[in-house]
């Protein structure tokens, strides 16, 4: 349905070509010319171009912060470098050695920005919130209200 919905949307859309003159304008109603206008390269630079600052600012700022708590738990690891190992990070890694560094190795304490042991910078609130548990939508309207307050 969806599919059907976009091949209509986009191939009954007619628009202006412009012709070898500034001064003429040809009106395009061909259905394959349409779908291999919005199929071009340009078509997607353009929409890519107009999509909303805040929502990749506020995206980019996701990511980065997730990054940020990821290097702190690698440092962390990388100081208890004989009973850790870096697989230990990943979540699909689970085994009791695991179990027993994660309750030793107080991670959770020392990963947290109001310690000191690690500088998160702007990305402090995002950890603090604990953004990268929170259903979806939620994450999204907040990186984006995170883009949107950061624009003044």
């Amino acid at each position: 349905m969806c599919c059907m919905q976009f091949n209509f949307l986009f191939t009954s859309t007619a628009y202006v070509a412009p012709l070898l003159s500034i001064w003429q304008r040809e009106l395009v109603i061909d259905p394959s010319k349409i779908a291999s206008r919005y199929l071009s390269k340009a078509f997607w630079l353009e929409f890519i171009a107009a999509l909303p600052f805040p929502q990749v600012l506020g995206a980019s700022w996701y990511l980065l912060a997730f990054s940020r708590q990821v290097a702190c738990w690698r440092e962390i690891c990388n100081l208890q470098s004989p009973v850790c190992k870096l697989q230990y990070i990943r979540c699909q890694y689970i085994d009791s050695l695991r179990k027993s560094w994660f309750q030793s190795s107080n991670i959770t304490n020392l990963c947290n920005p109001s310690n000191n042991f690690y500088q998160f910078g702007i990305y402090a609130e995002a950890v603090n919130n604990n953004i990268s548990s929170l259903p979806f939508l939620q994450k999204y309207f907040y990186c984006l209200w995170w883009g949107l307050k950061n624009l003044r």
